[in-house]
């Protein structure tokens, strides 16, 4: 089930129970959906308090405890106030405007987003961001094709406005405005992500590659945000970085034969990785166990999305090359023997990083990291 089908069914499930008490059965029949997977959701809005369950004889009633209303117009349906709403429909119709009297085009989201975010930075809004998949990101979605009322903004916000436009338009491409989002924040966290996906994503991606993938997603893991919830999402960044190291008993042609889905197996867990960082971030904004609620389904649907991709991968892999090959042996004993940083350490060589990349910038240092590990 894909992602905006599992939204799907979560706003169904809640729509119909909002109705009263429902059967499993009568739940599908309302959805149309799978009765299989109605029940794994249910048990998934269960564990989170979301719906309690009754038996009634045989059959299986959920109920919704409180009221869960789910958003179209925000990201994993959070509320807002309508203060907030005015305000950031009012500067996305600035943006936009601003945008195209400048750059003479339109804004994609992501410069929107950034655009907001320096704004918002800039004039201290308290508007709801937290860092998501490619940077920071407002609750609110951003619809290009959707009309945003016209408020009046105040002269200093308008004044930012026009100052952010300027000089965020100067970056042709979404891409080159996200890497001076991270440099600007100085990021290491976002731009170590960045370094992996180059390694990944590399025309002479191969065994080599593996070695140095698995030291940079050590040091990814360790300065990813720490659950207490979860006791799968540890596991799964552990089991993760023995996955990496099993790939190393495949030659390079498997290696490049198999790298779109490899690639794709760490987008998975970066997308489980940003999830739990917006979550924590908005927690600055919103009570804890309402975000639990609202992120929970997502989270589950990913923690699965990755555990079937990896165990496909993983069973790609022959048994015997480990045992067989005792130089693999040695390096991955060699690599998993390795100690993670103290976090006075940790601090020090992102200190170290800072003052480099401060120094000659965000593509010298990158350039430096590459030459380091030889790629």
């Amino acid at each position: 089930m894909g992602k905006s089908s599992t939204h799907k069914l979560l706003k169904g499930i809640v729509k119909v129970l909002s109705n009263g008490p429902k059967s499993i059965n009568e739940i599908a029949e309302a959805t149309g959906f799978d009765r299989i997977a109605i029940t794994r959701y249910l048990e998934i809005l269960r564990d989170a308090d979301i719906l309690s369950e009754q038996k009634e004889g045989k059959k299986r009633i959920f109920e919704l405890r409180t009221a869960f209303g789910l958003r179209d117009d925000t990201y994993f349906g959070l509320p807002l106030s309508d203060e907030q709403e005015e305000l950031i429909d009012a500067l996305y119709s600035a943006i936009k405007k601003e945008w195209i009297n400048v750059n003479k085009r339109e804004p994609v989201p992501i410069q929107v987003q950034k655009t907001l975010y320096k704004i918002n930075k800039i004039c201290q809004l308290n508007l709801p961001f937290g860092w998501y998949l490619y940077g920071a990101l407002c609750v609110k979605v951003y619809d290009p094709l959707k009309y945003y009322k016209e408020d009046k903004l105040s002269n200093r916000i308008m004044l930012c406005v026009k100052e952010v436009v300027k000089e965020y338009g100067r970056d042709q491409f979404a891409y080159q405005l996200k890497l001076r989002h991270y440099e600007e924040e100085k990021n290491y966290f976002y731009a170590l992500k960045e370094e992996i996906l180059r390694i990944f994503y590399s025309n002479n991606f191969s065994q080599r590659s593996l070695y140095v993938l698995h030291k940079k997603l050590r040091e990814l893991f360790q300065l990813s945000p720490k659950v207490k919830d979860d006791d799968v999402y540890p596991e799964i960044l552990e089991l993760y970085l023995d996955l990496i190291m099993d790939l190393t008993a495949l030659d390079d042609s498997k290696l490049r034969e198999l790298q779109p889905e490899i690639v794709g197996s760490f987008e998975d867990v970066w997308k489980l990785i940003a999830l739990y960082r917006y979550r924590e971030d908005l927690s600055k904004f919103y009570p804890k166990d309402l975000l639990r609620k609202h992120f929970t389904f997502d989270i589950a649907q990913q923690e699965r999305e990755i555990i079937d991709r990896c165990s496909y991968i993983q069973s790609l892999i022959p048994l015997c090359e480990e045992i067989d090959d005792p130089v693999y042996k040695r390096i991955k004993e060699t690599v998993q023997n390795i100690k993670l940083r103290t976090l006075e350490e940790q601090a020090r060589a992102e200190k170290e990083l800072k003052d480099y990349e401060k120094k000659h910038g965000l593509n010298a240092l990158n350039k430096k990291l590459r030459e380091e590990f030889g790629l």
